[in-house]
């Protein structure tokens, strides 16, 4: 009797636990068996993030190809690369950390991506001037020393701007020049241009024959029909070339008819003379 009263206190005991401290009566049940699970904590140092020693005694690397001037790209080009050179006499080796800057100093740039070589390619994206420096560290053992070269002031702009010369439109691009016997792309719109730099309007044949029209405004006519010749969406008319052709062939026809014509009257006149 006395061992029944005995269980029944243990288990109320047991519930009692569980209700207090919410733990699960299968883990009460375990304590009291003796029955515990082993945690083991990881001890493992965290991992030091390792610096080299600026030290001032180690030779700094010499410029010998430094930045200097200034430079301009028109947006959106392929900007010719940036370029410097830096050595050392100690066996250290030099490594590159190019800035970008909004003010005229070779300090408090912001660091640029990957441009971690002697040569950095600036960026055209955006219209605008900034000023780009790198520096340079010589990495020996441990320690490390660094120089900053000078600066290079790179200005992006307007690939071009249109100019009027003699009652005549000309395309002037940012280095002075002007557009040649050439097709331009502005603006969305395609243009050509004669060997005076004169942008030009009408008919135009290219030499492989092929004829195009461009509008008053210079502007190439597509998917249109001009003169009552079709124009594709590549701008080329095929009617019109067919119609030049065949014009073309008529006339030399009729050339060589005259020319044989000529060539027969002149044999008569000599016969008739002899």
């Amino acid at each position: 009797m006395k061992i029944k009263k005995l269980g029944s206190i243990a288990i109320l005991c047991m519930l009692s636990t569980t209700l207090l401290t919410g733990c699960s009566f299968s883990g009460v049940f375990d304590k009291l068996l003796g029955h515990t699970d082993k945690v083991t904590e990881s001890t493992a140092a965290p991992t030091e993030k390792k610096t080299k020693e600026v030290d001032t005694s180690l030779e700094a690397p010499a410029f010998t190809t430094n930045l200097e001037g200034s430079v301009t790209f028109a947006i959106s080009s392929q900007a010719t690369p940036l370029t410097v050179e830096a050595a050392v006499n100690d066996g250290g080796t030099v490594t590159y950390q190019w800035y970008k800057n909004n003010m005229n100093t070779n300090g408090g740039g912001n660091p640029l991506k990957g441009q971690t070589e002697a040569s950095c390619v600036p960026d055209t994206a955006e219209e605008g001037t900034s000023y780009y420096y790198v520096v340079a560290t010589n990495n020996h053992d441990k320690k490390v020393n660094k120089a900053t070269s000078g600066i290079v002031e790179v200005k992006i702009v307007p690939e071009g701007s249109w100019a009027d010369k003699d009652g005549h439109k000309m395309y002037q691009m940012y280095d002075g020049s002007y557009v040649t016997s050439a097709w331009k792309d502005i603006d969305g719109q395609t243009y050509v241009f004669d060997e005076n730099g004169y942008m030009r309007s009408g008919w135009v044949q290219e030499a492989d024959g092929s004829w195009y029209y461009f509008n008053p405004d210079g502007t190439l006519a597509k998917d249109t029909e001009i003169d009552g010749f079709a124009i594709g969406n590549d701008g080329k008319s095929d009617a019109k070339a067919q119609a030049e052709a065949a014009a073309a062939a008529e006339a030399q026809a009729a050339a060589d008819a005259q020319a044989a014509a000529d060539a027969q009257a002149a044999a008569d006149a000599q016969t008739a003379a002899q």
